[in-house]
């Protein structure tokens, strides 16, 4: 009994308490981003299959430079959980300068390709000439808030390793209020102005973007919060470049490859049809839901077992990765139960064909009883290996299911096999089993815990 107390964390008054210190403002800002996607896939669904397979498309490019700037956000969170340990405010900030410069590049960067390649890159993802050239154009718009996005994660990753999670939060309900509003009146055409459709949707996108990070920014120089630095400040030498990249890069490449393995997913869905894009597009929605749990507990261990680290109290890490270890998957697959018993009525807010909602009920169902899995896995390579600091062997566990059993599985069972989506997404589900069985394997030996400089 009082092992399994100890693993839980029963009865542990100031774990529970600071868990969700740390992890409800980090849900709450995840349920508002969802929020944000969640309104502009339902009133974008409302124009019917063609636009939602097109924003689908487009927020493709979205989500690649989400994932190459959670790559720099990662590496500046774990390097500032630890300095928080140790109340280190100089070099927090000197992380803060050399994160927002790389993320500038990769901002602009990826908003070059959604104004100058949006075509080219939409026809990757389909092959459907109505939804290239509208994925385009809805790029050509979207792509001015790329560089706004990347940043305001950035820094808002620095304030959760910093346990101020809630400044975030606030930026991010600001923005989602933006966003909502602008839908509602640019995708219609209410109050006088004309219906923008797909464009419209791109626009409120972009304002909102723009928002989020303004909010980040005064309230942080007026609080004067560890984020609230000065550009002297923010100068770092070539010894903190050479530390930060030995931690990040392996992280960078990580999401980087990872988020090509996941894209490859997505170009086999629009390989395999229009309907079945556009069914896997409305899975993505519930996917955020659950992203919203898994992301909360998962960023929360992260913080608790950095900022442990860094005070120089190792075991109380160990034990931390222990109970989220439990806790999370627990609690994800929870609410998937619930999500199972009311995906009927989720599909309810989606004018699409009979073909597509048989599908998507069908994928949808299959996450909702799996998603413990992709849980379990985000807390041990997110919340437990990169918080430790052993990064390279966090990206070898992930990439290794991805890459050598989901994605071969997609690929082969969906496109050399002429299987149906409905057996093809439960399969690819093998990947993440045998990636948990390896990071549980790896974890448990203790070997991960590498205090940073």
């Amino acid at each position: 009994m009082q092992a399994i107390k100890r693993l839980t964390g029963w009865g542990d008054r100031a774990f529970f308490k600071l868990m969700i210190a740390l992890a409800v403002p980090i849900m709450l800002q995840q349920a508002l981003s969802s929020v944000l996607y969640l309104l502009d896939n339902v009133m974008v669904g409302q124009l019917g299959d063609v636009p939602i397979a097109a924003v689908g498309v487009g927020n493709q490019l979205t989500f690649l430079l989400q994932i190459f700037s959670f790559g720099i956000s990662s590496g500046a969170g774990i390097f500032a959980a630890q300095y928080w340990g140790k109340r280190d405010l100089a070099n927090i900030r000197r992380i803060e300068g050399l994160t927002l410069v790389l993320s500038v590049v990769v901002g602009v960067a990826f908003t070059c390709v959604g104004l100058f390649a949006g075509e080219f890159f939409s026809g990757i993802y389909s092959h459907d000439d109505a939804v290239i050239a509208l994925s385009a154009d809805y790029l050509k718009i979207a792509a001015w808030g790329y560089l706004f996005q990347t940043l305001s994660l950035c820094l808002g990753t620095i304030l959760f390793s910093c346990e101020s999670p809630v400044l975030p939060m606030l930026s991010t309900l600001a923005g989602v209020v933006t966003n909502g509003v602008l839908n509602y009146v640019l995708i219609f055409g209410k109050l006088g102005l004309p219906a923008l459709g797909v464009e419209g949707a791109a626009i409120a996108t972009v304002i909102a973007s723009v928002v989020n990070l303004v909010v980040l920014l005064v309230v942080s120089y007026v609080k004067k919060n560890p984020i609230a630095a000065k550009p002297k400040e923010m100068r770092f030498d070539a010894a903190m470049v050479k530390g930060f990249f030995k931690v990040a890069l392996p992280v960078f490449f990580n999401e980087a490859l990872w988020s090509v393995g996941v894209s490859l997913q997505s170009v086999l869905y629009g390989q395999l049809g229009t309907p079945v894009q556009t069914a896997m597009q409305i899975l993505s929605t519930v996917d955020r839901i659950g992203f919203i749990l898994m992301a909360g507990l998962g960023k929360a261990c992260g913080v608790m077992v950095g900022n442990a680290i860094g005070e120089g109290k190792p075991e109380q890490a160990k034990l931390y990765s222990q109970r989220m270890r439990v806790i999370a998957p627990l609690a994800v697959f929870c609410l998937g139960l619930v999500l199972f018993a009311l995906t009927p009525v989720f599909l309810m807010l989606y004018d699409v064909s009979a073909e597509v909602h048989a599908m998507a009920l069908s994928v949808i169902r299959v996450y909702c009883l799996a998603s413990w899995l992709s849980t379990l896995n985000f807390t041990i390579v997110i919340g437990t290996l990169r918080a430790g600091g052993d990064t390279l062997r966090a990206s070898l566990i992930d990439l290794g299911g991805l890459w050598l059993i989901s994605l071969p599985i997609a690929w082969i069972c969906g496109k050399a096999l002429g299987l149906p989506i409905t057996l093809v997404y439960p399969l690819m589900f093998i990947g993440d089993a045998l990636k948990a069985v390896a990071g549980t394997l790896y974890t448990r030996r203790n070997k991960w815990i590498k205090e940073l400089k």
